[in-house]
C-alpha cells in the first residue's frame, strides 16, 4: 500500500544504491526531473519510489561496490 501523500517520500537517487527522503511530493518530483529521471514506480515491498531511467547507473554503482568488497573484503 502506498504511503499517504502528507507523509515522507523515499526515492532512489541516481548512480548510487541509496535513497533520499523528501518531505514533499513536489520536492521529490522536482529532484527526479532535475536529475534526468522520467517515470516513477512505487515499490510496495520496500516503500520507495523507483526511477527506471536510473537503473543502469545504479547497477553500475552496485557492481563497482561488489568488486571493491571482493577485493578488500567487507565487514
Amino acid at each position: 500500500m502506498m504511503m499517504n501523500w502528507n507523509d515522507h517520500f523515499h526515492c532512489e537517487i541516481p548512480n548510487n544504491d541509496a535513497h533520499r527522503v523528501f518531505t514533499s511530493i513536489h520536492k521529490m518530483l522536482e529532484f527526479v526531473e532535475n536529475n534526468g529521471g522520467g517515470d516513477l514506480v512505487y515499490d510496495d515491498e520496500f516503500s520507495v519510489w523507483r526511477v527506471p531511467a536510473w537503473a543502469d547507473g545504479r547497477k553500475e554503482y552496485s557492481d563497482m561496490v561488489q568488486r571493491e568488497c571482493a577485493r578488500w573484503g567487507s565487514n
